[in-house]
């Protein structure tokens, strides 16, 4: 299990984790507040009614809150996944918080990216961490899939490299994700470097298709303060 502990102004006592069990000492699911999962752009804004209710809460991929209101939850944030990128954001001085199940679909349309599009995060006051998923290594793909992607990411071979197979391409989804966030002139990007396809602690939809297994249990990742 991965955490990260933040330790000043609003965030003090923030918690942000990524971990592939069930349950642990830290996190337990079944409390959490989540969404059902779609594979699309659409993010939740919290408000303080949502803090009360049942998950999953609706049919989104994110949650967005404000930490002002979100800090005396006892509920952590959650989204689950088993090769699609966990993206935690954090703006240090508006107290924005977000944590996003970001697939290939999501990522095609900005879904990492869509926030502060909308003005919810400055890139020069946000930390974004990026949790363990599938990147390169066993991220072959067709051109079903890369044709979503703009012309000029679809020529990037950083982004899209090339295989033996003329037909298929490796997708590089950290360098995609981390390009976005710099041109955005994010302050600070942490990606873990957890490929959850060769990384067998973690769970992997694609390695389980690969061995002809059934995904047996899911990534979760989570913030929370406490």
């Amino acid at each position: 299990m991965l955490e990260f502990d933040l330790h000043q102004g609003w965030t003090r006592g923030l918690r942000i984790g990524f971990e592939n069990i069930e349950t642990s000492a830290l996190f337990n699911p079944k409390l959490a507040i989540s969404v059902e999962q779609v594979h699309g752009d659409e993010i939740h804004a919290l408000s303080e009614a949502d803090l009360l209710k049942p998950s999953p809460l609706l049919k989104a991929d994110g949650l967005l809150v404000q930490g002002d209101f979100y800090r005396n939850c006892k509920r952590p944030l959650m989204v689950k996944t088993a090769d699609c990128a966990p993206i935690v954001i954090v703006d240090r001085e508006s107290q924005a918080l977000a944590i996003i199940h970001a697939g290939w679909r999501g990522l095609a349309k900005g879904i990492h990216t869509k926030l502060f599009r909308q003005g919810h995060f400055q890139p020069k006051t946000t930390w974004v961490w990026i949790g363990p998923c599938m990147s390169g290594a066993g991220f072959e793909v067709r051109e079903d899939m890369w044709s979503q992607f703009p012309q000029s990411v679809q020529r990037d071979p950083r982004v899209f490299g090339t295989t033996k197979n003329p037909e298929t391409r490796l997708f590089h989804a950290w360098t995609f994700i981390e390009d976005d966030f710099k041109k955005l002139d994010v302050n600070m990007v942490y990606n873990v470097e957890v490929n959850t396809y060769s990384d067998t602690a973690y769970h992997s939809y694609r390695r389980a298709t690969h061995e002809g297994a059934k995904l047996t249990g899911h990534n979760y990742s989570w913030c929370r303060f406490g």
